[in-house]
């Protein structure tokens, strides 16, 4: 007899709908890993900081992984083990560091950018630049000057491609360390901004060529955004420093280096008139230079310029 509180078959669908559920999935639950214990750690460590070679690729590898999974307190140990210079533990701290990711990692690192033991402070710098982590700029900035640090933090800023960075790095265009020098003109390369255009082409004039190639470099990454000054900047410039320009110019090819480059073929200096070849040949159409080469082939006497020629004929038929 069916119950009057429930139409006929009532029982049977109340049933059915229980059991359905009772089976269905309920939310997805997100699987903890329980915490390790020091001596775990210290084992996963020292086998993720073996040599990762041989029978070790496999085991270093394990080792890492099973670091990433304990998460915030794996990065708590790794960053307690950042007194080091040791290459291979470098590089198990950097991949823990990376696998478990930024938004861990970096509120951790940050206090470690002022630590007063040197390669605490010096590996947190990189670490940051690893992460891209944009927070750190002001605090990796104030390590601009310390000479202790300031390389690491000069390379850093230009990882981290933060534009605030840039007023930071440029005076250190004039530092009396070359290395120093060399690394601002790479870091301003990185960020592209043109803010650093003039500094870069006054940098042309160092005594060193090891820094002057740098700056030729990093305006040559800016692109667009140095190719006018640059191109401005010939009438007053140096010999060194011209052959540096006519270079960044040759590299990029759009109108105003373009139009620089073909004034610069009746340069006097032989090796501006080189160059300016190499570059009006990368980037013109064939046929608009064929006529212009070659009339000059006609005429030049410089066995390097004359080799440019023949080479931009050569490639154009």
């Amino acid at each position: 007899m069916t119950h009057p509180a429930w139409p006929r078959g009532g029982w049977a669908v109340a049933t059915a709908a229980l059991l359905l559920m009772l089976t269905l999935p309920g939310p997805a639950r997100t699987q903890e890993v329980e915490p390790p214990s020091d001596t775990r750690l210290d084992e996963l460590y020292r086998t993720a900081s073996l040599w990762q070679v041989g029978s070790n690729v496999e085991k270093v590898e394990t080792a890492r992984k099973a670091l990433i999974a304990y998460g915030t307190p794996a990065v708590r140990y790794v960053l307690g083990k950042l007194d080091t210079d040791r290459t291979l533990e470098l590089r198990a701290i950097q991949a823990v560091i990376d696998g478990v990711g930024a938004t861990t990692a970096v509120p951790l690192l940050l206090p470690l950018l002022e630590s007063s033991k040197p390669n605490v402070r010096r590996n947190a710098i990189d670490l940051c630049a690893q992460l891209k982590a944009g927070e750190a700029v002001e605090p990796i900035a104030k390590s601009l000057d310390d000479p202790a640090f300031i390389l690491p933090a000069i390379r850093a800023l230009g990882e981290l491609g933060v534009a605030e960075a840039v007023p930071r790095i440029l005076p250190a265009l004039k530092n009396e360390r070359e290395t120093v020098r060399i690394a601002a003109c790479t870091s301003l390369g990185k960020l592209k901004d043109p803010r650093a255009v003039p500094d870069l082409i006054a940098a042309l004039e160092d005594p060193l060529a090891t820094v002057r190639y740098p700056a030729q470099w990093a305006l040559g990454a800016l692109g667009t955004a140095a190719t006018e000054s640059c191109a401005q900047a010939l009438s007053g410039a140096r010999p060194r420093s011209r052959l540096h320009l006519v270079q960044v110019l040759a590299s990029c090819g759009d109108g105003p280096a373009m139009a620089a480059l073909q004034k610069l073929l009746k340069d006097e200096d032989w090796a501006v008139r080189g160059f300016a070849v190499a570059g009006l040949a990368r980037f013109s159409e064939p046929a608009a230079m064929q006529t212009t080469l070659k009339g000059m082939l006609q005429t030049e006497e410089h066995p390097f310029v004359r080799g440019k020629l023949e080479e931009a004929l050569k490639a154009d038929r």
